[in-house]
């Protein structure tokens, strides 16, 4: 592998990343205000909406992608009047989710374990926020028009726009201006669904049971042509794969389904979710997808030794950078 190629440390984040952050971005959070505002009732003709709505008022069940997918497996006779209310659903739950997780914004200043591992990746980590202010006074004399980052990368599942939030929780904790425009992020950051300034990809995973008919509600048909080829080397690519939130078993195990496989990529991983019960679950649907990982599974918590220990490894290493 070209050493020019090598990624220090591959954080890769689902929806618990955002929460972690402060920030309302939850389905379930979506599900209710869309009540509240008579969104069900008003399109309750619709059947996707319709079932979605029964999913989730009876089973609180508020997957959507899981939904979408299950209406589309027991759907039967796939009719024009399904499938076009298939399409209006689509977009008008792409609307509706965009306008919700615009509003969206992180605790700024609090101290989650989501802000701790981003300054890491900065390497301007600390014991607290004070070391994070002090590290960052001392190195911007060395600042110049472009800030050299390290070598990382910052993949998200969510549609947040992390660019934008991620420097904005690094500004606060510095007493000097920090330019926030950083030439080159998107070498670094990237949303692997799109995001609000772009268009975001909203549906269900792959799967051979969904009808031909009703293919278009597979977010695979609306990725960018090299979205998982991309997310694949960089996999590859990195010496350190740290998993934040996000349940790989799930609908998005696809994007990891190649690497986990493949014997020969033999990497740090690490899973990290917020209870010994979660992390156990998330070991378990790997291994009956017949995946065992030499991972390490570490609980989400700035006071949790395991997780601090992360933080200080890879601050210290972008801090030599």
């Amino acid at each position: 592998m070209a050493k020019d190629n090598h990624i220090g440390t591959m954080l890769i984040t689902g929806n618990g990343f955002d929460l972690n952050l402060g920030m309302k971005t939850g389905y379930k959070d979506f599900f209710y205000l869309m009540e509240s505002i008579g969104f069900w009732d008003k399109y309750k003709e619709n059947r996707l909406l319709s079932y979605i709505y029964q999913k989730g008022a009876k089973e609180y069940w508020y997957s959507f992608e899981d939904v979408i997918k299950d209406f589309a497996i027991r759907s039967t006779g796939h009719s024009e009047l399904i499938v076009n209310d298939c399409k209006t659903a689509l977009t008008l739950l792409k609307v509706e989710l965009c306008k919700f997780i615009d509003k969206a914004r992180p605790i700024y200043g609090h101290y989650s374990a989501a802000a701790k591992i981003l300054c890491a990746l900065f390497g301007c980590d600390g014991s607290g926020a004070v070391a994070w202010n002090e590290n960052l006074r001392n190195r911007y004399d060395d600042f110049t028009e472009r800030y050299n980052l390290p070598k990382f990368k910052f993949v998200t599942f969510n549609y947040t726009n992390p660019n934008l939030w991620l420097m904005r929780i690094i500004k606060m904790f510095v007493e000097k201006p920090l330019v926030e425009n950083i030439s080159s992020m998107s070498e670094y950051v990237y949303n692997i669904h799109g995001n609000l300034e772009g268009n975001i990809v909203f549906g269900t995973d792959e799967d051979y049971r969904i009808p031909k008919e009703l293919l278009f509600l597979q977010k695979s048909n609306y990725l960018e042509k090299n979205t998982k080829s991309r997310f694949y080397q960089d996999l590859c690519n990195s010496k350190r794969i740290v998993i934040f939130g996000h349940s790989i078993h799930g609908i998005d195990f696809e994007y990891y389904e190649r690497f986990f496989k493949d014997k020969d990529n033999i990497r740090d991983i690490y899973i990290l979710d917020y209870s010994k019960e979660s992390l156990n679950e998330i070991k378990k649907c790997l291994e009956l997808k017949d995946i065992f990982l030499s991972a390490k599974y570490i609980i989400t918590d700035v006071y949790n030794n395991d997780f601090s220990n992360l933080c200080d490894i890879i601050n210290k290493e972008q801090s030599q950078v």
